[in-house]
């Protein structure tokens, strides 16, 4: 099964504000048919980056872990889909950037690389 989880920050900004995130949750057959849909929101203060990476989280809450699907994570945040393709490297790294310091929202990448476990992943084509 393929699952698509499409992530968007209400505010575009850098700066931390109230804002909210939407994300969409797609169950996909293998015949590429739509088996169903999931949607969250919430509203937390945040820049758009930390937005997203909260909805991720959200999002990957209601998956089941016995469900091994392919999971593909869209965004319209540039930062966060960066994010996402480093997660390897970040969770190697005990979620370090080069320069020792951690990854902004280290603790919540931890959780989300821990959902992920079992699943392949990759950005929304």
């Amino acid at each position: 099964m393929k699952v698509r989880i499409t992530v968007n920050a209400k505010k575009r900004s850098i700066r931390k504000t109230e804002n909210q995130f939407h994300f969409r949750e797609e169950a996909i057959s293998r015949a590429g048919e739509l088996l169903g849909a999931k949607e969250g929101s919430g509203k937390l203060t945040e820049s758009e980056y930390g937005t997203c990476v909260a909805g991720l989280l959200e999002a990957l809450g209601t998956l089941k872990p016995q469900d091994r699907s392919l999971i593909e994570i869209g965004s319209e945040c540039e930062p966060f889909l960066q994010g996402v393709l480093s997660l390897n490297r970040w969770a190697r790294d005990d979620f370090r950037k080069a320069n020792g310091q951690k990854v902004a929202h280290a603790a919540e990448w931890a959780k989300i690389r821990s959902a992920l476990i079992g699943h392949s992943f990759g950005l929304l084509k």
